[in-house]
């Protein structure tokens, strides 16, 4: 089970764990996030943990180059822990399932739930603030 990991952190405050497919490194450097509220994959995050294709919540990390200078494209922030759980994107720890082996909402812990207080600064937003996302990719 090849996978890199490290620590992610929301101004300067880390918030937890973040895996990578070693094969499908997301090159060091600055990016714009951008909020997207769909996701074919059942990866968009609303309120008290819930995931699913329709939400407030998912952040794609734009304008991300291979290696050959050609454009990456839908490199998410999204639940999984193993190399395989991904084909390309930032993996935001494990999903637990029930005893239907349908997913759970995400724990309170759980970074992905702590980026989405982060950013709307409530577990429970009204509205979508009027600011900037940058993400920053760095190596070890």
């Amino acid at each position: 089970m090849d996978r890199i990991y490290g620590d992610i952190g929301v101004n300067g405050q880390n918030i937890g764990r973040f895996y990578e497919n070693p094969e499908k490194l997301i090159t060091t450097g600055t990016y714009q996030g951008v909020l997207r509220y769909r996701s074919d994959k059942n990866f968009v995050q609303s309120s008290c943990g819930e995931i699913a294709r329709d939400g407030d919540f998912l952040l794609e990390i734009a304008g991300v180059k291979r290696a050959d200078g050609k454009p990456r494209t839908a490199i998410l922030l999204h639940p999984g822990f193993l190399p395989s759980h991904s084909e390309g994107c930032i993996l935001m720890g494990p999903r637990k399932r029930g005893a239907d082996a349908k997913p759970l909402p995400l724990d309170a812990d759980s970074p992905l739930v702590k980026l989405r207080r982060a950013f709307y600064g409530t577990d429970n937003p009204i509205a979508c603030p009027d600011r900037g996302i940058t993400i920053i990719v760095s190596g070890g």
